[in-house]
C-alpha cells in the first residue's frame, strides 16, 4: 500500500467493503468528488479493481492485486 495515496486507499477500502453504494439502492455512499473519481479510475487501469455491472450501475470488486494492497 506504500505507494498508493491516501485517496486511492480510502476509495480501494470503499470497494473492498462494497460502500460505494447505499444498501440496495443507486445512490452513492462514497462522496464521488472529482478526486475520488481519480482514484477509482486509476485503481481500475492499474488492476487494483475490476468493473462489473450490477443493478443497471457500474460497481468495482477488489482483484488479487487489490487485496494484497490492503
Amino acid at each position: 500500500m506504500s505507494d498508493l495515496t491516501p485517496t486511492q486507499v480510502h476509495v480501494l477500502r470503499a470497494v473492498a467493503e462494497n460502500r460505494l453504494y447505499e444498501p440496495s439502492s443507486m445512490t452513492p455512499a462514497l462522496a464521488f468528488t472529482a478526486e475520488n473519481w481519480a482514484a477509482l479510475e486509476w485503481l481500475e487501469t492499474q488492476g487494483f479493481i475490476s468493473r462489473f455491472t450490477r443493478y443497471a450501475r457500474p460497481d468495482y470488486t477488489l482483484t488479487p492485486k487489490g487485496h494484497e494492497a490492503l
